[in-house]
Formats: structure tokens, C-alpha cells, sequence
């Protein structure tokens, strides 16, 4: 009888490799996934997004309906990646208040004054005799900012690379 001997080495090798590549034991598989995939956004955002909209007067774009313009470079400059969630998040966008009104549009109300008491000439368009007028309280305005999304799109756009990302990070870290 013929006797067929397998050995096999480097079990402690495979399962230490195996270790490496299982997200479970690996904590460092998933933040490194999600680094990965922030950079192409940050970039999308600021880059293809923003409508560059020139410097000097005369050159400025006019606001796009549906585009978002920068003039002053502040908003593109302020798109940052925050690693503070990490191992299980991660947060892409700009700081600035500003930043969110384009994002998702707003009505904004803007408060009371009070208007001193004066005197006045003309009313309803006419000249009149000089008459005071008593002190009152002016209500608010409001101005309405059309929704004028940058980082949306920009996660649509970067959003199909996502499984590829995935894949070359873990095989990064599994050292595959």
C-alpha cells in the first residue's frame, strides 16, 4: 500500500494573514477604507463642484441657478476631512455656516429693529407739512437661498469607485 504524506507549513503564518484581513480582528481595515474614499470626494468637491467664478470685478461669474459659484476661494479652501469618527464615520465638508445654506438651501429671517421716532415731509408721495412720526417696532426680512448642493454630487460622482477603494485598502492592510 502506497502511503501519501502531506505536510503542510505555515499554518501560524496563514492564520496570522487571515487575522489581518478579517474587519472584525483588524480595527484598522475600516478607517483606512473610509480615509480612502474621503480623499476622492474632498477632491470632486472642490475641484469639479465650485464653479471657479474669476477675481477681479467685471470678471466674476453671475450666479448659476442651479451651480454653485466661489469668487473668493474661502469655501473650497474650508472643505476638510474630520477623522474625529472615525473608526466607524467619517465627516466630509466645509466649516462655515455659509457652507450648509448652499448645501441644502434656507430661508433666512432676519431680526426686528426699531426705528426711532422722526419727522417727515412726505407722505404717500406727497409734500406735506412736517408731521413726527412715533417711534415702532420694524418686523424682520427674509431672502430665500436656493438649494445649491456641492458635496451631494460629489459623493454621487465618487460613489461607483467606492467597492474598488474598498478592496485595495483591505488588501493594503491584509498585506494580501
Amino acid at each position: 500500500m502506497a502511503v501519501l504524506t502531506i505536510n503542510v507549513s505555515g499554518v501560524k503564518e496563514i492564520e496570522a494573514a487571515l487575522r489581518r484581513a478579517n474587519p472584525g480582528t483588524n480595527p484598522r481595515i475600516t478607517p483606512g477604507i473610509l480615509k480612502a474614499f474621503a480623499v476622492p470626494i474632498q477632491r470632486n468637491a472642490v475641484d469639479k463642484q465650485i464653479a471657479a467664478g474669476g477675481g477681479g470685478k467685471g470678471k466674476q461669474l453671475k450666479p448659476l441657478p442651479r451651480k454653485l459659484t466661489g469668487r473668493t476661494g474661502r469655501l473650497q479652501g474650508d472643505i476638510h476631512i474630520d477623522k474625529r469618527p472615525l473608526p466607524r464615520g467619517i465627516e466630509i465638508g466645509p466649516d462655515v455656516k455659509y457652507g450648509a445654506v448652499h448645501e441644502f438651501g434656507k430661508r433666512v429671517v432676519f431680526g426686528l429693529a426699531k426705528v426711532a421716532s422722526h419727522t417727515r415731509k412726505v407722505a404717500f408721495g406727497k409734500k406735506v407739512a412736517p408731521f413726527t412720526v412715533p417711534s415702532y417696532i420694524r418686523s424682520g426680512y427674509s431672502a430665500k437661498y436656493p438649494k445649491r448642493a456641492f458635496m451631494a454630487p460629489a459623493l454621487k460622482a465618487v460613489s461607483p469607485r467606492f467597492p474598488e477603494i474598498a478592496v485595495r485598502e483591505w488588501k493594503k492592510e491584509a498585506r494580501l
